[in-house]
């Protein structure tokens, strides 16, 4: 078993993101196109700042696995990696 440092070598902190009442689905559950819309946004911006631009297009979502219900008042972190950028493209995991 890992702990969570070894997990998350190599990776920033993108964001986070509390859970509140509008975010909840009618089990008491974080909507996962909400959770989606929250890693969007906050990857945005860390992809703005390392092409120092704000023309920022997300092209691609990958595979997004929910391992555990978000509940009311969790706090989500999000985190990613810098895999690789060219001129005008930039891979993020």
């Amino acid at each position: 078993m890992t702990n969570e440092s070894e997990e998350l070598k190599g990776y920033q902190l993108a964001g986070r993101k509390i859970v509140m009442y509008p975010d909840l689905n009618f089990a008491g559950r974080l909507f996962g196109g909400q959770l989606m819309s929250w890693i969007d946004e906050v990857l945005a911006a860390a992809a703005m700042n390392l092409m120092g631009t704000k023309n920022i297009v997300t092209k691609k979502f990958g595979e997004i696995i929910f391992d555990a219900p978000g509940l009311l008042g969790d706090v989500v972190e999000i985190w990613y990696r810098h895999v690789k950028q060219g001129v005008t493209s930039l891979s993020m995991d």
